[in-house]
């Protein structure tokens, strides 16, 4: 039955329309039920049940659903398909009230239960006395309230439009960019709104539903194309998309109406928002950064070679520190020197590492350490090789004094101050972040990429890694034996294997005989590092692990619980997916902390930085510990160095729980204990490489539970679509 106070809505078939969530029954993760209403003059009641997209009360929704008769509570909605399309009008005053010092949630519902709807006619009367009504609210506190309420005043049209559409937190972006005239402009074209992160189609199909605007025009066409390739570049890492898969994917969105486009879409293709070039269609940022990357390549490779690296004698065999360097290593090393512009590939155990070694040795006897400057994409992966070199290294974004969306410090007019630049983790590297570097690199500098292209692709769109190299306008050297001192792990022949599209072999006697085979020589002794348990189903994988992680492995490996061990998932949902998995292993190893106030984590908690943040001193992949909370809500963190970071309440956003991630957040690093759920359950995501860059992980010890046949399958192909760019063809044009 409906609420109450309302008429039931009842039918049969089908229904798609739009409602209100009046409230959440319950929740479950695959499942919810809500009372819900029709927003006309005349409201009627229903219960909702199904996936809901996430939807909460006071959400405005497009439902599409069926009709269903529960034995209990009469007709019941079943959702087909469920769409946020923003907030009822008492919800957006409530998020207006909220921006008002002093006044949060619970207050703001407080006021709008006092005065309605009509709270900010009622507030604006007389502010100061509106807000000392509030419980918790004096004299002080209402004044100060009162003088915020009369500073916002100028853009509360706008934050309340925007508020009804979910989408309020633009007010301060748009009331500067837009200045008086905000309201009108957006109402006059919302889809300009799409350009923005995190503002979609529907969203914009909202506003101008509001706003009386006609869905069949330009505009609309445009950012549909638009979200479309912003959707294969987030998901599938496309640079631009043929233009017949632009026009499929785009009117397959479902929406309603259904999008009109035109019979040639280079009626749409402006050259700033939307290229069509070649048989291809691409979002204009994109299109002109791979532009910018592909002619930072060529201007540096193109340079004449540093005199002082050339005229380098490179001992032959070459030796670092007791370390002999093979043919292959050497080859790099030459090249690097020879050469401004310069790639080593390897698998893991082929002496990477090593090859940065010399090459920072090398260069500073020709340069001076101060000229050669060695980098990486995360801060884990600049410390590896800084403890692995003893040269100093440095996040890129450091070294370019860099923050996301703002003006690098080191650019053209101000260029990295290096002879020679070493760039670890090469494969991680996205355009963006490539475009700034190269940007930033003198003419003459030498500039070598290190990295194992067979991983993971950057997170985004391109793969620049690979295109270089299979351009062929600089030397690559490719790093395939594995050396001794690696020869007995079986991390490294299983990460080998899989590599090669076949099953590891888990047996230490039959591994052994397999590579007597292979190399024709004695097998080396092996460390057994590699555990495979067999598990069928998501949820026993995620018993076995959790039992693990909490129980067993820390003694076995003897490392810290917490620090010294990580599970990585290829999903976030599910019962072996990051966040279910997450919270069991936190709930086991930290069972009784306390809770860090508002934070939602719990002293001792492992957690990880998704951004670089550098005025709270957070790198982007670095892993800390939680340890309590400060004044005005910031969160005492523990660096793995041991170093104490306060991160302000403005950053605890950027801070993720960390006992499990995703295989792409982990890239860069190493831990000692590596545990991956392999199920079949995860099949769309989990492929070779995912599966290859998770294991080349783990440095004392990885261990894989799940299906055989899940582990087979992610071995023996890939099921990932390449990735559609133009890098490697513009270098070779």
């Amino acid at each position: 039955m409906a609420r109450g106070d309302l008429p039931a809505l009842e039918g049969t078939g089908t229904f798609d329309g739009e409602l209100a969530v009046d409230r959440i029954l319950a929740r479950r993760e695959e499942w919810s039920l809500a009372l819900v209403r029709t927003i006309d003059g005349d409201p009627k009641g229903a219960r909702l049940a199904g996936l809901l997209n996430g939807a909460d009360a006071g959400d405005r929704i497009g439902v599409r659903a069926t009709w269903s008769a529960h034995p209990k509570y009469g007709p019941t909605l079943q959702a087909v398909a469920v769409e946020r399309l923003g907030v009822d009008e008492r919800g957006a005053v409530e998020e207006v009230l909220r921006a008002v010092r002093h006044i949060g949630p619970s207050k703001a519902s407080e006021l709008v239960e006092r005065f309605g709807e009509q709270a900010i006619a009622k507030i604006d009367a007389d502010p100061e006395a509106a807000f000392k009504r509030v419980s918790g609210l004096g004299g002080l506190r209402a004044r100060e309230s009162a003088q915020s309420w009369k500073r916002l005043s100028p853009n509360r049209e706008l934050h309340l439009l925007l508020a009804r559409h979910r989408v309020g937190y633009l007010v301060g972006k748009l009331a500067k960019e837009l200045g008086r005239d905000a309201v009108a402009k957006v109402k006059a074209d919302p889809y300009s709104l799409t350009s923005l992160h995190g503002v979609g189609v529907r969203t914009a199909d909202s506003i101008a539903r509001a706003a009386g605007v006609d869905p069949s025009g330009p505009e609309r066409a445009r950012a549909v194309l638009s979200e479309v390739l912003r959707e294969a570049s987030m998901r599938q890492g496309h640079v631009a998309l043929p233009v017949e898969q632009a026009r499929t994917a785009a009117l397959g969105l479902g929406l309603d109406p259904q999008v009109e486009l035109p019979d040639d879409l280079a009626d749409l293709a402006d050259g700033k928002t939307l290229v069509l070039k070649d048989g291809l269609l691409a979002d204009g940022v994109l299109w002109r950064r791979e532009e910018a990357v592909a002619g930072g390549l060529r201007r540096i490779g193109g340079a004449k070679p540093n005199a002082l690296l050339g005229k380098l004698k490179v001992a032959d065999p070459l030796k670092i520190d007791g370390k002999v360097l093979d043919a292959e290593q050497r080859a790099a090393v030459v090249a690097a020197l020879e050469h401004p512009l310069s790639v080593a590939t390897g698998l893991p155990g082929t002496g990477k590492t090593v090859l940065i070694e010399a090459l920072a040795q090398l260069g500073g006897k020709a340069l001076g350490d101060e000229q050669v400057a060695l980098a990486a994409p995360t801060g884990r992966a600049a410390r590896r090789v800084e403890e692995a070199t003893g040269h100093d290294a440095k996040t890129i974004h450091r070294m370019l004094g860099w923050v996301p969306g703002q003006q690098a410090e080191r650019n053209e007019e101000e260029p990295i101050e290096a002879g020679l630049i070493v760039v670890d983790e090469a494969s991680m590297l996205s355009l963006d972040v490539l475009q700034v570097l190269l940007e930033a690199i003198p003419t003459g500098a030498h500039v070598v990429f290190v990295g194992d292209v067979d991983q993971l692709e950057p997170v985004g769109a391109g793969k620049p890694l690979e295109d270089l190299i299979e351009s062929g306008i600089c030397p690559v050297a490719r790093l395939k034996t594995i050396k001794r001192q690696s020869q007995r792990s079986m991390i490294v022949h299983a990460a080998h294997a899989i590599n090669r599209g076949e099953l590891p072999e888990f047996k230490l006697e039959a591994l052994r005989a397999q590579i007597a085979e292979r190399t024709g020589a004695e097998p080396p002794e092996l460390d057994r590092d590699v555990f495979w348990i067999e598990r069928d189903g998501p949820e026993a994988i995620a018993d076995e692990i959790v039992e693990l992680v909490t129980k067993r492995l820390p003694t076995y490996a003897g490392v810290d619980p917490v620090a010294g061990q990580q599970v990585l998932a290829p999903v976030y949902r599910g019962p072996a997916g990051v966040t279910e998995l997450g919270r069991r292993i936190r709930d086991g190893l930290l069972a009784g902390a306390e809770p860090l106030g508002k934070t939602g984590f719990v002293t001792g908690e492992k957690l990880i930085a998704t951004a670089n943040d550098y005025d709270a001193g957070l790198v982007n992949g670095q892993v800390l510990r939680a340890r309590r909370v400060l004044g005005k809500g910031a969160l005492l963190v523990e660096a793995e160095d041991g170093e104490e970071i306060e991160v302000p309440r403005s950053s605890l956003g950027t801070l993720e729980s960390a006992f499990a991630m995703t295989v792409h957040k982990a890239q860069g690093t190493e831990v000692p204990v590596l545990v991956i759920p392999v199920a079949s359950a995860h099949r769309f995501l989990l492929d070779r490489k995912l599966l290859y860059t998770a294991v080349t992980r783990a440095r004392k010890l990885c261990v894989l539970v799940g299906e055989t046949g899940a582990l087979r399958t992610a071995a023996a192909g890939t099921g990932r679509e390449p990735r559609i760019t133009r890098l490697r063809s513009l270098l070779t044009d």
